[in-house]
């Protein structure tokens, strides 16, 4: 399997640029891959090539035999299907939580925190950026006090066991890390630890963080 990964992208968005979702789920699966890195920084990704496999321009892609995808989340559930973990196969009520929790990360979660995320360190200078700030400081809040509750009761999103939906929320989350906008929700709080603590995380954040140079190390 391949993953077509990114470098050269600004210092303040290291650790987040989203390949670290599929390479995170391999990781936690011990599957094979290997990494296409593509320097954003020179457009690469934009490439007439490149775009034969990601029509959009982004990145991450995957190509794996005769399977091509783009798109984090659906690489991710792709992977969970192949290898019948995190979450996969279909078809079982682990995986109908699994999908629920993935779109919430995606569609709910993560929008505010990426505006607020983009208002604080792109837009800082804007005349707009105050209110920008603030407006999606709120609904991040709601967000959080959803899942602080959630948190209560179980260690992972759909229940006992660690999932793609996991992976998902924690590469949303992190977006509220360097603004720290979690605030004191200690159940939420010990979510992040608990992910952020695991080994294929840890990985999978020192090849995004790296970049090609990862290899040489």
């Amino acid at each position: 399997m391949k993953i077509y990964a990114a470098y050269g992208a600004p210092q303040v968005i290291k650790g987040l640029v989203r390949d670290l979702r599929p390479v995170w789920a391999l990781e936690e699966i011990g599957a094979p891959y290997e990494l296409e890195w593509l320097n954003t920084s020179e457009s690469e990704q934009k490439s007439d090539a490149y775009k034969a496999v990601n029509p959009f321009g982004k990145v991450p892609s995957m190509e794996d035999g005769e399977v091509t995808l783009f798109e984090s989340g659906a690489i991710c559930f792709y992977i969970a299907n192949k290898h019948g973990a995190l979450g996969g196969p279909a078809g079982s009520a682990l995986w109908d939580k699994t999908v629920q929790w993935s779109f919430a990360a995606l569609d709910t979660v993560l929008p505010p925190l990426f505006e607020h995320f983009v208002w604080a360190n792109f837009r800082k200078d804007s005349p707009a950026s105050k209110e920008g700030v603030k407006i999606n400081r709120e609904y991040a809040d709601l967000r959080f006090d959803v899942l602080e509750k959630e948190f209560a009761d179980r260690p992972f999103l759909a229940g006992e066991e660690f999932t793609v939906a996991d992976i998902l929320m924690g590469a949303a989350l992190r977006n509220a890390l360097l603004p720290d906008i979690i605030g004191k929700r200690p159940h939420l709080r010990a979510y992040m630890d608990r992910l952020y603590s695991r080994p294929a995380y840890k990985k999978a954040y020192a090849l995004n963080l790296a970049g090609p140079d990862a290899a040489a190390a």
